[in-house]
């Protein structure tokens, strides 16, 4: 019986997707033919096969079919303002008739910087690169420049972009990856306060930096304040990942939960909702280290697109719309869609967590704890498939998330009706969902 109703679902599930998504199905088979894969990252795939969108427009997506969707994905969360922001597409249009690209030093990036600088006390000097990959990289070697010692600490299972050493104790696969990779990388749980204290306490003389992620902590939770102070007993710099955190506040996760770093990393947003960009920057005394007027042997920083005139415009263009009253508006959205998926998992009486701070939500089934690991997740029997055939539900009644389906993030062209509807396509689909639920994953019926 639990294999037969499970079967049932899924086929009348996926056979809904197809009928809506024929020419998705067609590109997809094309695209595997000259695309390792059929898309260019694993996170744009699902079964059967992804949505191919064809464009964008305020908080929607279209896709080849002519399906509208409301975008929670937005760019994997880098589209704050939304698809084709007039005030970015203006921008980058005047700038693109002018220079694409030069190998010299341009007016508009220090006047990008400064906004930086104007945002965020803890960061007196900034640097560019081409993504949120780069900019915590190179915060690291900033780190190590300056501390003259070698290992990073940072939370196991804590994402920070796609280098060998940024992937330590993230992915499950290890494929393609040396067994030198991560040898200078320490991945503990940060939320351990005794461990914690005694890691530093240890490796005091070799500890570089600590690397954070502001979307891994909660409000009221004063663990980022001891981490905070821990790093300032020792002399460890404090690194924050602010590449998603950014979208908490005008002062990103430093703002938002009241600590500062001492150096930070961006991307994403940055770049005006779809331009590739990456930044980081810090405290003078270790910002100093790429000071080529002062430095005898400075630290190397290359990039032949990095702070390139079309993404500094559309950067500065984005980051002027974005006020504190357009975040406040941003993380009201963000509540209103948590309260909503609260209230359908108990109206349903279904186990679900969700969770997170302003405009990035985290929801799915069971329970989820901030200090596990999330590569030895123990997913029960049939959660995984009833998981994702929930995202699959939402994608048919227009709802875009990436293919995990856990992460949904708010746009300021986003309504309350746009939330309150996507809150009722949620309730719908548990409820449909529930007889299967009790039969394929019974842990999550509640009581």
């Amino acid at each position: 019986m639990k294999t037969e109703i499970l079967t049932q679902y899924r086929t009348k599930i996926e056979n809904d997707y197809r009928k809506k998504t024929k020419l998705s199905k067609a590109a997809f088979k094309e695209a595997q033919l000259y695309v390792a894969g059929g898309v260019t990252r694993e996170t744009c795939y699902w079964k059967p096969y992804p949505v191919f969108v064809e464009r964008g427009e305020g908080c929607r997506i279209y896709d080849l079919d002519g399906n509208e969707y409301v975008d929670y994905n937005n760019a994997f969360t880098s589209s704050l303002l939304g698809h084709t922001p007039p005030q970015v597409v203006e921008a980058i249009r005047e700038s693109a008739t002018k220079l694409l690209g030069a190998g010299a030093a341009t007016q508009s990036i220090h006047q990008f910087a400064k906004l930086f600088c104007d945002r965020y006390s803890s960061v007196d000097k900034m640097r560019f690169c081409c993504s949120g990959t780069e900019a915590v990289m190179y915060a690291c070697r900033a780190a190590r420049a300056h501390t003259g010692k070698e290992k990073i600490v940072k939370h196991i299972g804590s994402y920070h972009g796609g280098t060998p050493e940024q992937e330590v104790a993230v992915i499950a696969s290890t494929r393609g990856l040396t067994s030198n990779s991560g040898i200078d990388v320490i991945a503990t749980n940060v939320y351990d306060r005794q461990a914690m204290k005694a890691l530093f306490e240890k490796h005091q003389t070799e500890l570089a930096g600590l690397l954070l992620n502001g979307v891994w902590f909660l409000k009221g939770d004063d663990t980022l304040m001891f981490l905070r102070d821990l790093c300032t007993r020792y002399g460890v710099p404090m690194i924050m990942d602010e590449v998603m955190s950014f979208r908490l506040a005008m002062g990103g996760a430093q703002e938002y939960f009241g600590v500062e770093a001492d150096i930070s990393c961006f991307g994403k947003y940055i770049g005006g909702a779809g331009l590739a960009v990456g930044a980081f920057g810090g405290r003078e005394e270790i910002m100093t280290g790429f000071d080529y007027t002062t430095q005898s042997e400075p630290i190397h920083q290359a990039g032949t697109f990095a702070a390139n005139p079309v993404t500094v415009a559309a950067g500065i263009a984005s980051l002027k719309t974005l006020t504190p009253k357009y975040f406040t508006r941003l993380n009201n959205l963000g509540n209103r869609l948590k309260a909503g998926f609260n209230k359908a998992f108990n109206e349903i009486g279904i186990k679900g967590y969700v969770m997170g701070e302003g405009s990035l939500s985290l929801m799915g089934f069971g329970e989820l704890e901030m200090v596990s690991d999330p590569r030895r997740a123990n997913v029960p029997e049939g959660q995984a498939e009833v998981a994702r055939l929930l995202q699959l539900a939402m994608t048919v009644k227009g709802n875009y998330v990436a293919g995990s389906g856990t992460l949904w993030t708010t746009t300021g062209p986003m309504t309350d009706a746009d939330i309150d509807k996507t809150v009722s396509d949620l309730h719908k689909c548990l409820a449909e969902a529930k007889p299967v639920i009790a039969e394929a994953a019974h842990n999550l019926i509640g009581e």
